[in-house]
């Protein structure tokens, strides 16, 4: 009981005091903001394909993409063969027909071949790619496992052509792989001549 006259007799003293404060003076108004022109964005320019270095090819170019079309992995797989597609429209500068884009003079076939999520299944696939198809590049796979794999058959497979010819690239090396950032995907330059690959 006595802590609830306490408690009413503090709120009334706060009352009071409150009250007794005097006027308050009005702030001063603030001025408007000065009206200010919104900016323009910059002219965007379009996006233009890279411009074909003046490309002449005997042959086609023929590129193996490694992928996971079924299996575990195939969601990974469909957006990893869309994308390289994607790239190639980007590169060439116009869609591709049946997995064909034409760059120059030089005529690209893109060879899609299914690994199944499975390890095993990649060298195999790799090799078929190589021998039967006759690639001249090989890209893929999903899995780091498949891209192992990838990478050890390269080191047992050989391919010889008769006749080399020389592809379109900026790289001396025969064989060149992804950045190191992008360890589960592989691309390799297989030789015009006869060697390890």
């Amino acid at each position: 009981m006595k802590t609830i006259r306490l408690f009413t007799l503090l709120v009334i003293v706060m009352l009071v005091l409150s009250a007794c404060g005097g006027p308050v003076a009005a702030p001063a108004p603030t001025q408007p903001p000065a009206k200010v022109e919104p900016t323009k964005p910059p002219a965007a320019e379009p996006t233009k394909a890279p411009a074909a270095a003046g490309l002449k090819c005997d042959k086609p170019i023929k590129i193996g993409l490694i992928t996971d079309k079924s299996g575990a992995l195939a969601v990974y797989g469909a957006m990893a063969e869309r994308s390289f597609l994607l790239g190639m429209e980007y590169v060439t500068g116009a869609p591709g027909k049946d997995n064909v884009f034409k760059l120059g003079d030089c005529e690209i076939q893109i060879i899609v071949a299914d690994d199944k999520g499975v390890v095993e299944t990649t060298a195999t696939v790799a090799r078929e790619l190589i021998e039967v198809k006759q690639v001249d590049l090989l890209v893929g796979t999903v899995s780091s496992g498949g891209t192992a794999t990838l990478q050890a058959s390269r080191e047992t497979t050989k391919r010889c052509s008769s006749s080399p010819r020389r592809l379109p690239t900026t790289s001396p090396a025969k064989i060149s792989t992804s950045t190191p950032s992008a360890p589960a995907a592989t691309t390799t330059r297989i030789s015009s001549t006869c060697a390890s690959t």
